[in-house]
This record gives C-alpha cells, structure tokens and sequence, in this order.
C-alpha cells in the first residue's frame, strides 16, 4: 500500500468513526479526542487530514450525501419509466439508509435544530436529490401515470419512512419483547420488502 492508499483508508476510517459519534451524540455533544480514539488515530491525525471539528462534521455530512446521491441518480437514471424510477428511487433509499444506520439520525438530529450545521455541498447533494423526484413526478404526470402532486411532500414521505423505520429499531425491539406475538410492526428481512410496501402506498396514491 502507498502513502495515498493509506492516506484515503485513513480518511474513511476517521469520517465512518465520526459519523457514529455524531449521529449519537450531535455537533455539539461529540468530542474530537473521543473519535480519535475509536478510530485508532490520534488527534493530531484529524487535524492533518481534515481540520477541526467543524470541518470534520462538514467532511462526514459531505461524504454521506454524496456517496448516497451518487447511487441514487445512477439507479434511477438507468430506468425508462415514471414507475420504474419511481421504485429505485425508494429502494435505493432504502438500502442507503439501512447500510449507514448511522446516517438517519444524523440527518434527523440535523432536522430537530433547524438544519444550521448541513455544510453548503451537503445542501447541494439534497437539492440534486429532490430534482430527480420531481422529474420522475413530472415524467409521470406527463405520460398520464402519475397524478399532479407535491414532489416536496412525496419525497417527505419517502425519506421520513424510512428515516424513522431504520432509525426506530430500538424502540420495535423493546415494544416486541413486551408485546412478543401481539405487536403488529414486524421486521422486515429484507431491503426490497420494505422498498416495496412503501413503493406500493405511495404508487396506489400516485396513480390519476
């Protein structure tokens, strides 16, 4: 291995061992020292490739939305109808949410404080997120599938499901041990199932 490859391998340590910290802890409530430790550097390491904590927290909300952007444009661009984009958009969302747990709260704890931390190309990676819904909605409208709606508040819909799905885990294992049998939200194995029932209610929704 170079010193580049080692460099990057480095970095990608650092930004997953933050991710966890802040998605946990938030902004404010992680420590730089702490994240060094978990990633098995030390803090001067960070400070060298990436910079403080802000910076830090710029680079973790930065690299999460465009990784997941990247994937979501090329799965959706690869289909040919309204419908079709329509459910790889969803399940690309759903298996970009459930292979970075850490990413939902992330993202929600954002939401909860007004958004005043998502650094400016994070906000540039949502926008290219919600243009490919709107279009897929338009294309849809356009050739008589689709009904005319909100695309602000399908993508709500969307995200927000399988935002609070994954990152209410926790709460579902606590309430099926006090339920067991009798608690009606089961899991779901599998990333396409829940792509599907949420492709479905909304599609059902969609349709003129």
């Amino acid at each position: 291995m170079n010193r580049a490859e080692s460099s990057l391998d480095t970095i990608d340590i650092i930004l997953r061992t933050a991710t966890e910290h802040f998605a946990e802890r938030g902004l404010a409530g992680a420590r730089i020292d702490e994240i060094a430790r978990d990633a098995g550097v030390n803090k001067a390491t960070i400070y060298y490739h990436i910079g403080g904590k802000d910076e830090l927290y710029a680079a973790v909300f930065r690299e999460n939305m465009r990784n997941s952007t990247e994937r979501l444009l090329s799965n959706v661009e690869a289909k040919q109808t309204a419908e079709e984009k329509f459910k790889a958009y969803v399940q690309t969302m759903v298996e970009n949410l459930r292979e970075n747990k850490a990413a939902a709260p992330l993202m929600m704890r954002e939401l909860a404080s007004g958004a005043e931390n998502i650094p400016q190309e994070g906000l540039q990676y949502i926008v290219k997120m919600l243009t490919t819904i709107i279009q897929t909605l338009e294309q849809g409208r356009q050739d008589g599938s689709f009904r005319d709606t909100n695309p602000g508040l399908t993508h709500l819909m969307i995200i927000g499901s399988i935002m609070f799905y994954t990152a209410g885990e926790p709460l579902r294992k606590k309430l099926m041990g006090l339920m067991g049998a009798d608690f009606p939200m089961l899991e779901y194995t599998k990333d396409c199932d829940l792509a599907r029932d949420i492709s479905d209610f909304l599609l059902h929704a969609l349709k003129p």
